[in-house]
């Protein structure tokens, strides 16, 4: 079983707002107990570290596309789980003409084409990065130096998240080469705006964290698993 795996109950008729969660144990089991009949959507969500790429039951990628799991009243379903597949990577390395030796701390974004945040990092001591777990699939880089006096940017030398190139991922390998050389300037680029289109079901990483107590024993009475 997959530990450490947050799982997200949604009503199958919003997409915005998930209604519960929960951390696979040691094992990979995972509890909802105490739901009124309805329709419901799961998603299993990979955290930070983790290079599984997310996925929603049964098998699907998204909200829209997952299985719908009808829940009478009194009934217990055992048999909501799922199999992790191995996502997919971008790496690379930022610099700039000041700093050839690489810029530390930069943050590093992942998004959809559609504009929804995929994944997140922050570039190392030698300004190289990695954003794992990631599903197959086009996605638009941005580079965002913070407070540090260089000019934030889009993959590839792009001002403009409309202007980005695209990288493709395939899960289970690497897209390596996705380099980034920031011109040397205080301020940040007005074109670095995040994206607004966002949407809870499919941006896994920036919903709440569950607290450390969101496992326990008795939630493995009905367990489904991951």
């Amino acid at each position: 079983g997959v530990e450490g795996l947050h799982v997200y109950l949604y009503r199958a008729d919003d997409s915005g707002n998930w209604l519960d969660y929960r951390i696979s144990d040691t094992q990979g089991y995972y509890y909802f107990g105490s739901l009124s009949p309805g329709a419901y959507k799961v998603a299993f969500s990979p955290i930070s570290g983790m290079d599984y790429a997310e996925e929603w039951y049964d098998g699907k990628q998204g909200f829209e596309s997952a299985d719908t799991i009808d829940l009478a009243s009194g009934e217990d379903r055992t048999d909501i789980n799922a199999f992790m597949d191995p996502g997919g990577s971008i790496s690379g390395r930022v610099t700039s003409g000041s700093m050839p030796e690489g810029i530390e701390g930069v943050g590093v974004t992942a998004y959809t084409p559609d504009g929804r945040y995929a994944r997140a990092c922050h570039t190392d001591a030698d300004g190289y990065y990695r954003l794992g777990g990631l599903a197959t699939g086009e996605y638009l880089v941005r580079f965002d130096p913070g407070r540090m006096p260089y000019k934030g940017e889009w993959y590839q030398d792009r001002y403009g998240q409309r202007y980005a190139d695209r990288v493709l991922v395939t899960a289970g390998s690497e897209t390596t080469g996705i380099d980034a050389v920031l011109a040397d300037g205080a301020g940040r680029a007005s074109a670095l705006a995040a994206p607004t289109s966002r949407n809870k079901s499919t941006a896994p990483s920036e919903r709440a964290a569950p607290p450390a107590n969101s496992t326990t024993s008795s939630q493995k009475r009905q367990p489904g698993s991951t």
